[in-house]
């Protein structure tokens, strides 16, 4: 299995890059996550890595940490989760606030995901909820409200809301309107 690679960055998709190594250059599948963390084309960049190997198709992604890919592979192995809805479940989630959420059997904020529906939350939860039990947090989970459900309405994606609703004020005073408008102003300037 190839667990990593390490190269410069050649080119950015919406949720691909293509990494040079010497004089191959290869294309990963990562979570949008990721490609904000890389850089600029030209960069050094290093990554986990997850060979899947189908049939007629060999795929490659790519992570930017060891926890990104580990979870990424526990959750392909739950029936109905392929490899498009875990690279959306850590677009959407980083892995320890996934686990959180998980372990909280919050399935509303699951189902939050693009292509994520009730029904296959609810079985992410059930077959992960006591695997998931030994990982350790750092992060809180991010906080699915009528804000964030909003302002994915509107079409921004999961990372942009996620940046712009965590950098509202902690004010528990401001109401649901205050907080879409105060979002909105951060995206419309970020």
């Amino acid at each position: 299995m190839i667990a990593g690679i390490r190269g410069k960055l050649d080119y950015i998709g919406p949720d691909w890059i293509i990494v040079r190594v010497g004089g191959i250059s290869v294309k990963l599948s990562v979570p949008t996550s990721t490609i904000e963390n890389l850089g600029s084309i030209g960069s050094d960049i290093e990554l986990h890595t997850f060979l899947q190997i189908r049939d007629n198709d060999i795929n490659l992604f790519g992570f930017s940490n060891a926890e990104g890919r580990s979870i990424f592979e526990i959750l392909i192995s739950i029936s109905g989760v392929g490899p498009r809805l875990g690279l959306s479940l850590l677009s959407f989630f980083n892995p320890e606030s996934l686990a959180m959420t998980i372990a909280s059997s919050d399935i509303d904020s699951l189902s939050m995901v693009p292509g994520l529906g009730k029904k296959t939350a609810s079985r992410i939860v059930l077959e992960l909820k006591g695997k998931l039990q030994d990982w350790t947090f750092s992060a809180e989970a991010p906080q699915i409200d009528e804000t964030t459900a909003a302002l994915i309405a509107l079409g921004y994606t999961a990372n942009e809301v996620i940046k712009a609703v965590s950098s509202l004020p902690k004010d528990s005073s401001l109401t649901t309107e205050e907080s879409i408008r105060l979002a909105l102003q951060k995206l419309s300037i970020g």
